[in-house]
């Protein structure tokens, strides 16, 4: 077992390892590989990465898809990637995101906020029903969907931190609409305005969780719960934002461990509430 991809993932999301827990050992292994990719490269850009670490990472990166000699975290992707029938553009997407935050990030409108949490989220979603053995041709927009709705989970949660590295993922769009001076967008005289999109973001990510959820049938049962303790762990970071009201801008957002194990139970529910599509959908499969 890899016990540095293991501790990556209990480091840098304790609500991801906490779902994780459910998959088949060797499944759970491949998935802590994939994240602690995942982590590292995010991290690379998140400490003032530059254009020539972004190079770094998309060579390091096709080293390992193709096999040849690499650090260990780009290997390990390259194993799984192989082992799972990854296609090579849903890693280098991602690091195509990545690098979108190089820079000063500004966005304009909510098709190119969709479009960013696609490269930073969904593109992962495919990958995680790639290691599930999902069939893509009717589980893809699910899988998109969800990781989507995770991300934007964490720009409503991030609003404070994100602004203060010079980033700015709420719609400038929606924005003007609520008449919020994106310049001075932690200004406490529009808190309130502010928060106003924050809620718009999140009813967007509901709509897409419950997409998401929609998938669920077409994943083994295992992995199934897995996946609806995750969305159900982040849906709660959501809901618990809305709770909060403006001050949740503030301060950072996290679900309490005993939360998190009642979440579980939700998760477990919910992926129980599909066994009648799951029964029609598998013996459809089986026979075809």
């Amino acid at each position: 077992m890899s016990i540095e991809a293991q501790n990556a993932i209990r480091k840098g999301s304790k609500s991801f390892y906490l779902a994780s827990l459910f998959f088949s050992r060797s499944l759970k292994e491949d998935c802590w590989k994939l994240y602690r990719w995942c982590r590292y490269c995010d991290d690379v850009i998140d400490a003032g990465g530059t254009i020539d670490d972004l190079n770094r990472l998309v060579r390091q990166t096709k080293k390992g898809l193709a096999g040849e000699p690499s650090e260990k975290v780009f290997a390990d992707l390259g194993e799984v990637c192989r082992k799972h029938q990854i296609p090579d553009e849903y890693p280098l997407e991602l690091l195509a995101g990545f690098g979108k935050d190089i820079e000063k990030v500004f966005i304009r409108s909510e098709k190119e906020l969709e479009s960013y949490a696609y490269q930073v989220a969904g593109v992962v979603g495919l990958m995680m029903s790639c290691l599930m053995k999902a069939d893509l041709r009717v589980a893809q927009s699910a899988a998109i969907s969800l990781g989507n709705a995770m991300q934007l989970t964490n720009i409503a949660r991030d609003v404070r931190e994100d602004f203060e590295k010079g980033r700015i993922y709420l719609p400038e769009t929606w924005l003007q609409e609520a008449r919020v001076d994106s310049e001075h967008l932690l200004a406490q005289n529009q808190r309130a305005q502010v928060f106003a999109v924050v809620q718009r973001l999140l009813k967007r990510a509901d709509d897409l969780y419950a997409e998401g959820s929609s998938g669920l049938k077409y994943l083994p049962f295992r992995s199934a719960v897995a996946i609806s303790i995750a969305a159900s762990i982040y849906s709660q970071i959501g809901r618990k934002i809305l709770n909060s009201g403006p001050a949740s801008i503030d301060s950072r957002v996290y679900i309490s461990l005993p939360h998190k194990i009642f979440l579980a139970g939700v998760g477990l529910i919910g992926a129980l509430s599909s066994l009648t599509e799951r029964f029609l959908y598998w013996r459809s499969h089986a026979k075809s």
